[in-house]
């Protein structure tokens, strides 16, 4: 009677162990937050820019913090203005964790990214100073960082302003040890985003 007895128990015993272990791995899987886009993994090129500040700003001098690195230019009609405002709902969503997040937009149109029209550009869309840089600099400072991180840009009305710019859609997400970790396009979601950082932080 007891071996029968210690049998059940043994058989109760290893089909709880079962759902126990399904259950956490069920558990697991809901808690991981998978990096969107393309995932990338190698040391994110430095560079060294001025903001719409004044500021001087180097990509080395962010480690510690989660930082997104994308391209635009203030009298772009569509992606950029878009990018921007979801980039300020990704801000607000960190919560907390927004005091370790960068947010650094590099210039694809040297000629008409004034300092002032850089100032405009982020009051309109109330990006936090700071937290913000829209860096700027003459072709010469800002064609090695496009190449970098392989960004075309084409001024297609050449002498007029507001010019048009052809440019590559691109975010890259950079972890606070200063590696690529993964390359997101212009539909981006913002709680996606705000996830993804996070990850980023732990």
């Amino acid at each position: 009677m007891k071996g029968r007895w210690r049998a059940v128990v043994l058989a109760w015993g290893w089909r709880l162990g079962m759902v126990l272990g399904l259950l956490f791995g069920v558990a697991c899987a809901r808690g991981k937050v998978e990096l969107p886009g393309t995932v990338l993994d190698r040391a994110a090129p430095d560079f060294r820019l001025t903001d719409q500040a004044g500021r001087e700003v180097t990509l080395s001098g962010l480690r510690g913090n989660a930082v997104v690195v994308t391209f635009m230019y203030t009298t772009c009609p569509d992606f950029c203005p878009a990018t921007a405002e979801k980039l300020r709902r990704t801000w607000e969503l960190l919560g907390p964790d927004a005091a370790r997040v960068r947010f650094l937009a590099v210039s694809v149109d040297p000629r008409g990214d004034t300092v002032q029209a850089a100032r405009e550009f982020t009051a309109r869309h109330r990006l936090p100073d700071g937290v913000w840089h829209y860096l700027l600099g003459s072709e010469a400072d800002l064609a090695p960082v496009w190449a970098q991180y392989g960004i075309a840009s084409v001024r297609s009305s050449p002498g007029t302003m507001p010019a048009a710019v052809g440019h590559t859609e691109a975010l890259y997400l950079i972890d606070p040890a200063g590696r690529e970790r993964t390359l997101l396009r212009g539909d981006f979601d913002p709680m996606q985003l705000a996830q993804a950082l996070r990850k980023l932080l732990q």
